[in-house]
């Protein structure tokens, strides 16, 4: 549990979005209002490489829905809600709850995003057509498929890469907001 609050900890301290979604019906309990929610989902941005690096302005896309909860457009809300975070030209569908109490980026991420990139990992052979018309809905274009890449649980996997690239305007020519990490 406290590798992922590091990781959430960290993409946060990045400026950039780690959003969850909790199960319907989840009410505040004791005095400072602490709450058993049940995480049916999450989403989150993090840098491709490295924030000094060419691809400042390109992101690594985490999605996951829990198993008992697909089927029911969790998915949809949160990579909804992302991209209109992430991209001044995107139109949010909506029609979900969101809530923000804190000052999390209420203004949106603090770094401009221009290229997503999500892997979709598949067991070799299976069909990947499901996935691909999903995220066609979000502006996601296959842009690789890499047979044979990885072996988990005893089955051979492959990746299919997917990009989204957003509205925003950058500067080719802009200096990294960070200095480069040199060991």
């Amino acid at each position: 549990m406290q590798q992922i609050g590091n990781r959430i900890d960290e993409i946060t301290r990045n400026g950039l979005p780690y959003l969850v979604a909790v199960a319907r019906g989840n009410q505040p309990r004791g005095p400072q209002g602490y709450v058993s929610e049940k995480i049916v989902g999450y989403i989150s941005l993090d840098d491709y490489c490295d924030q000094s690096s060419m691809y400042r302005y390109t992101f690594e896309l985490e999605l996951y829905v829990h198993p008992g909860f697909l089927s029911q457009n969790i998915a949809s809300c949160l990579l909804d809600r992302l991209l209109e975070m992430v991209n001044t030209g995107y139109n949010a569908c909506g029609g979900y709850e969101y809530q923000n109490d804190s000052q999390y980026l209420k203004t949106g991420p603090r770094r401009v995003v221009k290229t997503i990139i999500l892997t979709v990992l598949k067991e070799h052979g299976e069909d990947n057509e499901k996935a691909s018309t999903f995220l066609k809905k979000f502006g996601f274009h296959c842009a690789g498929h890499i047979k044979q890449v990885g072996f988990k649980l005893g089955k051979v996997v492959d990746a299919f890469h997917y990009r989204h690239t957003t509205t925003e305007v950058i500067d080719p020519k802009s200096r990294p907001s960070v200095p480069l990490e040199r060991e």
